[in-house]
């Protein structure tokens, strides 16, 4: 990647402001979590119960020949996100809320490491809601026309609009904020990581330090296999033993400490995750 070794030691600097290291208020970003979540949880709730009617509708005032006539429902399971979302336009004003709320707080940190003007961050914003409208829409078109997620003309109309998503982002931001953008946005995912450990060393003896935020959350990327590969970063394909073995010389053991506990969970996550996969696999074949 152009510039990485620039644009990353900035950006990693800057996303400490976000997390309470350079006069952050904390509080305040509790709250705008919390408001996030509940916009979140509320279009789950509303996702899972428009499965649910979709997956068992009611046949009142039919007669039994219409009755045959009517195809058998999906499976909640097998009803797909987009799809559901082209057939209930509240459900679909209630996805496009959640994504928005999110942006300020995907973003943000980035925003504050570019010093953009609020004209850039709208217009930014603006672009990245129209990215996923659209991301949305083909995804619907994919499901009512049965193609696959995958398949070849999918993966022509996506690999289009990211292009055209990239394009306007050049033209909006400049190639240094667009290869910060992309570099960003590859790593964000497991901010949600350095977030935990600093919030909870905040009122600590041993705050974390601006080099050290930025130490952790490219140690986390970087040994994402998923990220490796040029996606993004996940907490799911962090390699932890590599992870932590680094992370050890750079935090102090109280520190440290904490970190564990938080990779411990994640740990969890991914032998679950592993256990059901395989226990799926056994199913299969008996």
């Amino acid at each position: 990647m152009n510039k990485k070794a620039l644009t990353a030691g900035v950006l990693w600097s800057l996303v400490s402001i976000c997390l309470g290291l350079a006069g952050y208020n904390l509080h305040s970003a509790n709250e705008a979590r919390a408001a996030l979540a509940l916009t979140r949880q509320r279009y789950a709730a509303v996702l899972s119960a428009k499965r649910d009617t979709l997956a068992h509708p009611t046949m009142q005032g039919s007669n039994a020949a219409e009755e045959d006539s009517i195809p058998e429902p999906q499976h909640p399971s097998q009803l797909s996100e987009a799809a559901l979302l082209a057939t209930d336009p509240k459900l679909y004003a209630l996805e496009a809320t959640a994504f928005r709320a999110g942006l300020g707080w995907k973003f943000g940190p980035f925003y504050r490491a570019r010093n953009l003007a609020s004209e850039k961050v709208a217009a930014l914003e603006a672009l990245a809601v129209r990215h996923h409208e659209t991301e949305n829409d083909i995804k619907a078109v994919a499901s009512a026309q049965n193609e696959a997620a995958d398949g070849p003309a999918v993966t022509a109309l996506e690999k289009q609009e990211n292009d055209q998503y990239d394009a306007s982002l050049r033209a909006l931001l400049g190639e240094t904020d667009f290869q910060s953008f992309k570099y960003y946005d590859r790593a964000a995912p497991v901010y949600g990581i350095v977030d935990y450990l600093a919030n909870n060393l905040a009122l600590s003896s041993e705050p974390l330090t601006t080099p050290q935020v930025d130490q952790v959350l490219k140690i986390l990327a970087d040994s994402s296999s998923n990220y490796q590969r040029g996606g993004v970063a996940t907490r799911m394909t962090i390699d932890w033993p590599t992870a932590m073995g680094q992370a050890e010389g750079v935090l102090s053991p109280a520190q440290f400490e904490v970190l564990q506990g938080a990779a411990a969970k994640v740990q969890v996550e991914q032998l679950s995750a592993q256990f059901l996969k395989q226990d799926t696999g056994s199913s299969q074949k008996n």
